[in-house]
């Protein structure tokens, strides 16, 4: 029996329409990212006792950043606001600034991706700390 080229034609049309289904049901589009707090320590001599395991560790006043109140607007924030996001230093945070006084302000959170040095990356772990709407 000669398969006739309708039914290879239909064969890979449900094919490829069952893979695309289980692509996109798959994704997680949740984008809430998951939080990890972590400390930073200096190395202790090996004379020195460990603290207990109830005290928190803490990092010097001087190097701790800044903790924003609220979300932060993409429109109004300066660059030691913007350099309290996650993936954004002094450089990043003055181009951030650079781009929003050469086109205006951003229209959507997801126009920060017209900065140089933002990927979708760097977009989706700043997406639920940053606003572009009302005071921060």
């Amino acid at each position: 029996m000669k398969v006739k080229r309708i039914q290879w034609l239909t064969v890979l049309s449900i094919v490829f329409a069952a893979f695309v289904v289980g692509f996109f049901a798959g994704r997680n589009l949740d984008r809430t990212p998951v939080q990890i707090q972590t400390l930073r320590t200096a190395s202790a001599p090996a004379e020195t006792v460990p603290q207990a395991a109830s005290e928190p560790q803490t990092l010097p006043e001087e190097t701790q950043p800044p903790e924003p109140v609220g979300l932060i607007n993409l429109n109004t924030a300066g660059p030691e606001l913007l350099e309290t996001l996650p993936g954004i230093g002094p450089a990043l945070a003055q181009r951030i600034i650079d781009y929003r006084d050469a086109h205006g302000p951003f229209p959507s959170v997801g126009s920060l991706m017209n900065v140089s040095g933002i990927g979708e990356k760097k977009l989706e772990a700043v997406w639920d700390l940053v606003t572009v709407e009302g005071d921060s």
